[in-house]
């Protein structure tokens, strides 16, 4: 042990050489100066807000209270407690550090964790991955500054649509989407494509700080925010400790690793590539530091030309950033697709005099790109990785849930399922080939057989009706369509209906306003008590309509009502709103009075409203309101709860279930996303009763199970075995060709009719089920008759003999 310490410790200057550069002044280009010389002369009138206790608040709630601590050891919570009562301390040190334009020094200290890397050699110093701990009240600032820099970036259109890595309402799907987009179009007029992915070497731990703060200068940011942030970025170390032995490294160079700002710092930087002039028929993109270009050109020559010119010109601008490509890293990928380029005739492209890479596949983000776009690799992978991961899963989860088979349709949802339909931004488009569907349903398969405990000759389409799952080509069809209309916002089509995207609430972009101007309005807890004026909200959703309503008491009397009926798509939640909605529109009107209480029964609109960075347009509309009707008023909400004999919210629960029996819509909003996420299931479910329908699989099954649904059920392996046929059953051993009798014992041929109904030796288990013969699948209505099938089924083991 304490010779591996030893090899260690010799390590560490290395290691940290390779994690932190120095940043080197001398070695420097007079154009680098330059901008060294424009970062430490920057000045401004334009200050930036102060840091808002309701901002402070928001982060501390948003950190993940087990996230390990730094030097100092003060947690999360420890943090939450001390805002919450005082929060005057944590406001007042940070707006000073804003005013100062100082980061304290001890805040930007990091303890460094070492991480071996499975596999590696102890004694190689990229053998290990560094983690930095920073402390929580420097996260907590960090985060503060964070939101400024997002907003200030935003409202000068600095911010590349074409980055999708940490940034708001892009992802990996999104990436994924907007590439094959751009290939789509690069192949118009029959254009030859290709890929250029490329790698930039430590771009977070090269990053130039220097060049982060020079995009800030252009954005013309606040001269306290930008002295707090250049501050930020300068004196930072890494310390790390071992056997009472400490070791100080400065960290001159990259991102603050750890940090809230790191992710953000380097998109900063990145985005400056992502604007640069490239080639006529190169599109770039980028997701975080994976940067990929589509090229197009009408003749090989062209295109290599086109790719050469852009390694080159990207190059350039690493080298002017302090940052270098990887070239043994870079890939090209001519797509072959449509026959635009011929694989013997590969491309003549170089990176810095070094032959670029070429492949026919290509993984990024996750999946795997061909050159023939069919994406077959790409599934067959994703095959390979569900089946190990089903297996290692299960493993693990039959040591503690073997009596709870439920638990595997749980984790099948919450983990395989969601992994197995990654990268539908990519393939979502080739859904509707029976190939694509074949080979989703396939990789479906081996986790299907670990959910029903069934043999492994079933059917999926048996193993999907009995397990209540789905079809994975269905679900990816599902998850793909409320990617188009919610994210991308266009029109998609399920069967002969239309969803439009224009129709659905949509998210809208907090960074849009100011985060001190974000708005949190709390609410308490306490009980009417019949002063002043109280008001009552609710919402109610009968039969398919939807009410709301609002009730005003004055000192105990009812003084003024009313009810709306909103469409039948709404959603309980909205009428809820609608009924708080309806109480402020009377506050901000009303005249005689100036203390409102407004008490409303549901918790989940209240909470909505407290929290600041609630994105929801309804709510967001709320809160305008809430402010302008609290101008001059004094305004607070409570949560009530229902059904407990509150006069004034049984009141307003009555009058909103009598505003669903309104003739007329009184108030159309846009439909919620799980209005959407209802509708578009509802019409998939109908696909897959037709499917079902239309199967010549299972059809045994069928018998007992003739409608799909989405119902958790779990029968024993036994049970399974009766309602596939595929068991110890002489019919079974037949149809596989398998040794053994095809007739049971007592003559007659031995199928699972026969010892449910004719077989004397199981006749009188038979007898004891109680269902009607003429409707088989009231059999599974009565669940004492899992039981008897279970006996049955161990009866017929008994009987049907062993075969090798």
């Amino acid at each position: 042990m304490a010779a591996k310490q030893n090899r260690l410790m010799k390590q560490l200057p290395l290691l940290f050489k390779n994690f932190s550069p120095r940043d080197s002044v001398n070695s420097e280009t007079l154009k680098q100066t330059q901008t060294r010389v424009l970062v430490n002369g920057y000045n401004t009138q334009i200050k930036d807000k102060n840091f808002s206790k309701q901002e402070i608040r928001e982060v501390i709630g948003s950190m993940a209270k087990r996230k390990a601590p730094g030097l100092d050891n003060i947690s999360v919570q420890m943090m939450e407690i001390m805002h919450k009562k005082n929060p005057v301390i944590l406001t007042g040190i940070f707006n000073k550090c804003l005013e100062l334009g100082i980061f304290p020094t001890e805040w930007k200290k990091a303890r460094l964790v070492l991480l071996g890397k499975p596999g590696k050699d102890p004694e190689l110093a990229n053998s290990y991955r560094p983690i930095c701990l920073l402390s929580v009240i420097s996260k907590i600032l960090d985060k503060l500054i964070t939101q400024r820099i997002i907003y200030l970036l935003k409202s000068k259109g600095m911010l590349k649509s074409n980055q999708h890595g940490f940034s708001t309402g892009k992802s990996c799907e999104t990436a994924n989407f907007e590439l094959k987009q751009s290939i789509q179009r690069a192949m118009k007029n029959k254009n030859k494509v290709c890929l250029l992915s490329l790698d930039v070497a430590g771009a977070f731990d090269n990053a130039w700080r220097t060049s982060i703060l020079e995009q800030l200068v252009k954005a013309n940011c606040p001269i306290n925010l930008f002295n707090l942030i250049k501050n930020y970025l300068h004196d930072r170390q890494v310390i790390f400790e071992l056997n009472n032995k400490k070791w100080v490294f400065e960290a001159q160079r990259g991102v603050p690793q750890g940090s809230c700002s790191g992710p953000l710092f380097w998109n900063i930087v990145v985005s400056t590539a992502l604007g640069l002039v490239l080639p006529s028929g190169c599109q770039i993109q980028a997701f975080a530091d994976d940067l990929i270009l589509v090229v197009r050109g009408q003749s090989a020559n062209i295109l290599a030309q086109r790719c050469n010119k852009a390694i080159d010109i990207l190059v350039s601008w690493g080298k002017k950033h302090k940052l270098q490509f990887n070239a043994t890293k870079t890939i090209l990928m001519p797509l072959s697709f449509g026959g635009r380029l011929n694989r013997n005739e590969p491309l003549q492209v170089t990176m810095e005099g070094h032959p670029v890479s070429i492949r026919d596949q290509l993984v990024y983000l996750g999946v795997t790109w061909d050159s023939t776009l069919t994406f077959t690799p790409h599934f067959k992978n994703v095959r390979r990785k569900a089946d190990l991961l089903t297996y290692k899963i299960s493993s693990i989860a039959e040591k503690f849930y073997w009596r709870h088979n439920k638990m595997f349709k749980r984790i099948y949802i919450g983990a395989i399922e969601p992994f197995m339909i990654y990268g539908h931004g990519a393939w979502g488009h080739r859904l509707h080939l029976k190939t694509v569907s074949r080979f989703l349903n396939g990789i479906q398969r081996r986790p299907l057989i670990k959910v029903t405990r069934a043999f492994r000759t079933t059917s999926t389409d048996a193993l999907q009706v009995i397990a209540g799952i789905m079809p994975l080509a269905l679900r990816a069809k599902e998850v793909y369509s409320k990617f188009l209309v919610l994210t991308i916002k266009i029109n998609t089509m399920i069967e002969a209906k239309e969803f439009c995207w224009d129709e659905f609430e949509s998210k809208e972009d907090i960074y849009n306003r100011h985060p001190a101007d974000w708005i949190s309005i709390l609410f308490g807890i306490e009980d009417p008590v019949g002063d002043e004026i109280e008001i009552f909200t609710d919402g109610s959703g009968i039969d398919g309509k939807v009410g709301a309503a609002m009730v005003v008491y004055y000192h105990g009397t009812e003084i003024h009502s009313e009810i709306c009926r909103l469409q039948d798509t709404a959603t309980v939640f909205q009428a809820e709103t609608k009924g708080i909605h309806t109480a402020l529109e009377f506050i901000k009107v009303s005249k005689n009075w100036h203390k409102f209480h407004i008490f409303s029964d549901s918790k989940s609109v209240l909470q909505s409203l407290s929290c600041a960075k609630n994105t929801r347009q309804s709510i967001l509309e709320l809160k305008d309101l809430f402010v302008l009707a609290a101008r001059g008023k004094w305004i607070r909400l409570h949560w009530v709860k229902a059904h407990v004999g509150v006069t004034g919210n049984e009141r307003a629960d009555s009058l909103s279930k009598s505003a669903t029996e309104r003739v007329v819509v009184d108030f159309k909003c846009l439909s919620s996303k799980a209005t959407l996420g209802r509708s578009i299931r509802s019409e998939l479910i109908n696909v897959w009763q037709e499917k079902w329908e239309r199967s010549r699989n299972g059809r045994h099954t069928f018998k007992y199970f003739p409608k799909v649904g989405l119902k958790v059920n779990s029968y024993s392996p036994k049970v399974t075995q009766f309602i596939t046929a595929h068991g110890r059953f002489p019919e079974y051993f037949f149809k596989f060709h398998l040794p053994g009798d095809c007739y049971c014992c007592c003559g007659c041929f031995g199928s699972v009719e026969h010892y449910l109904d004719e077989c004397q030796y199981t006749k009188n288990i038979g007898q004891k089920l109680n269902y009607d013969k003429e409707d088989p699948p009231s059999l599974f209505y009565n669940k004492k008759n899992m039981l008897f099938l279970q006996q049955l089924i161990e009866k017929v083991d008994s009987i049907v003999p062993q075969t090798n």
